[in-house]
């Protein structure tokens, strides 16, 4: 498993847990449940920002051989 595949999985584990989280009603208040929803969301651009730095690296190291 390459450095890439390591940080989605641990990316998509956080993402799992906070979202069982919210799945099973174990948020305390609104305030909760926005910081979480946030964080998911955060996760979710991260991940999505880490993918397209390295579909562009891998396009130009393509492109340079």
């Amino acid at each position: 498993m390459d450095i890439f595949q390591e940080i989605k999985q641990s990316y998509s584990t956080q993402q799992e847990k906070l979202k069982n989280l919210l799945a099973e009603g174990q948020v305390e208040d609104y305030n909760q449940y926005k910081q979480l929803v946030g964080t998911i969301s955060g996760i979710e651009w991260a991940y999505t920002e880490l993918m397209h730095i390295v579909n562009n690296r891998m396009e130009r190291e393509e492109d340079n051989d």
